[in-house]
């Protein structure tokens, strides 16, 4: 009979681990200072094995994909309800919630205890995961052993056992409600109004108290400049530091009126969510449908996602969208609504709620980033495309993503059009750049999580080992973490290898001869300027290329003394090849985030 050991703290793992030492395998599953404690410990242990999990996710990535994307499309297929599509796990999406994770980490665990009885010391600190483990060890003959301890236990005992998620987002939503009351709607009216459903954040308004909008750019200026000939409005979904959003809102001058989603909300309504939310939390639903992969069951995963969802608040924040979108349509006739694409459970509240009370308006999504492999939420399960509410048509940035998603993603036939990049900076064709005799400036962009933020660390360490022939700058994600949130975590024997690269991101792409990263749209900046790019493969449960599939003027690399490796190789090209795969790299990223041209204006007034 196999063992697995279950693991989080470094005080535990002495009384998880028997002395005299004997033969074990290890796996970590977290990226936090404690795990790399434990970590550096078990490598010292004699007898013990190490198993990589980025070698092993890597390898099981595309698989798991598409077994994920089918196992919550079979649920949400089953389950069709205003109340399910408002709970956050319903979109797929790996990063909204820890479904997605925690089932691939499951799976593996499941996997390699089947393959030896050598006993499995898992490093994890999903209470979620260790529990679904327990329970499909009863059932397989395994013996689970789980010293993982719970973080803020009295936190998590109130969060589980109490509704103060429910009532935390109930008074939230009253704070905007009132906040709101001053930008109400225009009255019922029989003129009709374009609505531009949005995010907004603080960059979203400028210094001269104007309007930039993160997902439509220059779009939203456009139907503000005088004699535009559409009637338009901006619906503001206002979730990052309301207070200082409010306070902008108020002495926003612009062309367009730009209205909080609350402007529309009544208490009536806020008190209807609230009871709704109460409900689930006293009677969890219970979906029905299988919730195995490969014969396995993730059940209790999938219990912990709904639960999650009830007790985070996200369920009433999610729902609250309908009402707001379903008054707004009530007062306002619109003709149509474009919104920004990613699938996500607000959008769908959003879709519902106006077409509940406006059936006729036109409902245009906007796919307004790169996607990779593991943008899940873009992708639908067998027969989910009956029964999702999806909007009538889908723009895209250029024709790479609309042919990726009508080969991959299972919508309705015709969906999708190809139209440009709104976003600043996207879409521009510059002359191309110079090649560099010799590569020496390394830009390195981060995005997505801390998670990736330590683990490029960790990777460019151990590649440019011993190595000083090159300058490197790393460039943190503007709005996510700075680089010392990684840095506090990542055991980094060296950090002096690297600089950090602040000011302007085009200043930026003029320095670099190489561009390298894991996940950020800038990839596409870069082949669109002539600078080459190294797709850094960190292992990660999903691939997270916006260039996957492509390797014309982007090389991928999945080990770090790969890295020095594949950059003389590009120094090696000959010119002539070196401008011929240059000149691809530039039509690749004018076919995946598009210059405006008028036919692809007009697809947003007529798509």
């Amino acid at each position: 009979m196999s063992t697995v050991i279950l693991c989080n703290r470094m005080g535990r793992l002495h009384k998880a681990v028997k002395a005299p030492p004997e033969p074990l395998r290890f796996l970590s599953l977290v990226d936090d200072g404690e795990g790399f404690r434990m970590l550096a410990h078990l490598r010292q242990r004699p007898h013990a094995q190490e198993l990589s999990k980025t070698r092993l996710l890597r390898e099981r990535n595309e698989v798991f994909r598409k077994d994920f994307t089918q196992l919550i499309g079979r649920l949400n297929t089953a389950n069709p309800s205003r109340h399910w599509w408002a709970m956050s796990f319903t979109n797929k999406n790996p990063f909204a919630t820890s479904l997605c994770r925690d089932t691939a980490h499951f799976l593996l665990v499941a996997q390699l205890s089947r393959t030896s009885e050598v006993p499995l010391l898992v490093i994890t600190n999903s209470i979620g995961l260790s529990n679904q483990i327990k329970s499909w060890a009863k059932g397989e003959g395994v013996a689970v052993v789980d010293f993982v301890a719970v973080e803020r236990p009295f936190r998590r005992f109130i969060k589980r056992h109490t509704p103060v998620g429910t009532v935390k987002a109930a008074a939230r939503l009253a704070g905007f409600w009132a906040s709101s009351r001053r930008y109400m709607p225009p009255g019922p009216t029989h003129e009709e109004y374009v609505v531009i459903a949005t995010h907004t954040h603080p960059r979203s308004f400028t210094k001269d108290n104007g309007y930039q909008d993160a997902y439509f750019g220059d779009l939203v200026e456009r139907a503000s400049a005088p004699g535009a000939g559409v009637r338009s409005m901006v619906l503001a979904y206002i979730l990052e530091q309301p207070r200082e959003q409010f306070k902008k809102l108020r002495a926003l001058k612009f062309g367009l009126p730009v209205l909080p989603l609350e402007a529309c909300f009544t208490l009536s309504d806020l008190a209807g969510c609230a009871w709704q939310s109460l409900r689930l939390y006293l009677r969890p639903m219970r979906p029905e449908a299988a919730t195995e992969i490969d014969g396995v069951d993730v059940g209790l995963l999938v219990a912990e996602a709904i639960e999650d969802s009830r007790d985070s608040g996200d369920f009433l924040l999610n729902l609250h969208v309908y009402h707001c979108a379903k008054r707004l349509a009530e007062k306002v006739h619109i003709s149509r609504c474009l919104y920004p694409f990613e699938n996500r459970s607000w959008e769908k509240m959003l879709l519902m709620g106006i077409r509940s009370a406006s059936p006729e308006t036109r409902m245009i999504g906007y796919q307004h980033t790169s996607i990779t492999p593991s943008h899940t939420n873009f992708l639908l399960g067998k027969g989910e495309a009956t029964v999702a509410p999806l909007p009538d048509s889908i723009l895209t940035t250029g024709e790479v993503p609309k042919e990726w998603l009508e080969r991959e993603g299972g919508f309705p036939e015709g969906m999708f059009k190809a139209a440009y990049a709104l976003r600043p900076g996207q879409g521009d064709q510059l002359p191309a750049r110079k090649r560099q005799s010799h590569i020496k400036h390394l830009l390195v962009v981060l995005a997505t999580s801390l998670e990736e933020y330590i683990n490029t660390f960790l990777f460019l360490e151990q590649a440019f080992s011993g190595s000083n022939c090159f300058d490197v700058r790393i460039r943190p994600h503007p709005s996510l973490y700075p680089l010392k949130a990684a840095l506090d975590v990542a055991p980094l024997q060296d950090r002096e290898f690297y600089s950090e690269s602040t000011g302007p991101l085009s200043e930026a792409l003029q320095w670099a001869d190489l561009v390298l990263y894991a996940s950020s749209t800038v990839c596409l900046e870069s082949v669109s300027l002539g600078v080459p790019a190294v797709y850094i493969d960190l292992g990660f449960f999903l691939n997270t290329d916006p260039m996957y599939g492509w390797n014309e003027f982007k090389w991928p690399v999945d080990e770090p003394t790969r890295l020095v490796e594949t950059i003389r190789q590009i120094e090696s090209l000959s010119d002539e090849t070196y401008l011929r795969l240059q000149k691809k790299g530039r039509e690749y990223a004018a076919a995946y985030l598009a210059p405006a041209t008028p036919s692809h204006i007009a697809t947003f007034w007529e798509g």
